[in-house]
């Protein structure tokens, strides 16, 4: 893969997630969090969140993905919604204090938390993934038509 399309698989990456991340988070959260210009503020910040998430979690796996099933239709959106609940658990694990005892042992987390977040997480990952099935072919349209000139 040459650095153009890897940057452009990148791009699309990035800008489904945080469009999703910020209109299925970001937006919901700061509704009453005062004036506009705040809202947009933090819904940017969870946007950029996302971007970042996604590109950690969600790239590597959209390269093994399309070198393992190159020919299947739904392998972004199945994917998008994976990559999606990993981060989530990641993100989780990570700035949870103790995480091992109150996250990964709790029930409580699994029974009440959890599948709340998991459902939540996955509908973001899955628009995310449609997102990216739009984004990223015309984003290649666009990268042939510019290297034919």
């Amino acid at each position: 893969m040459n650095q153009r399309l890897a940057l452009s698989k990148i791009l699309a990456v990035a800008l489904s997630a945080g469009i999703c991340g910020s209109l299925l988070i970001g937006l919901p959260l700061s509704v009453n969090a005062g004036t506009a210009i705040e809202t947009v503020y933090f819904s940017s910040i969870i946007g950029m969140v996302a971007a970042i998430l996604a590109v950690v979690v969600g790239f590597p796996a959209i390269l093994i993905v399309d070198a393992v099933l190159p020919h299947a239709k739904f392998r972004h959106v199945a994917l998008g919604a994976f990559c999606a609940v990993l981060a989530w658990l990641i993100v989780e694990g990570a700035f949870a204090r103790d995480a091992w005892n109150n996250i990964w042992a709790s029930s409580t987390f699994w029974i009440e938390w959890a599948p709340r977040r998991l459902a939540v997480f996955a509908i973001i990952g899955l628009l995310a993934g449609i997102l990216y099935s739009f984004i990223w072919p015309s984003l290649l349209r666009k990268l042939t038509a510019a290297k034919d000139r």
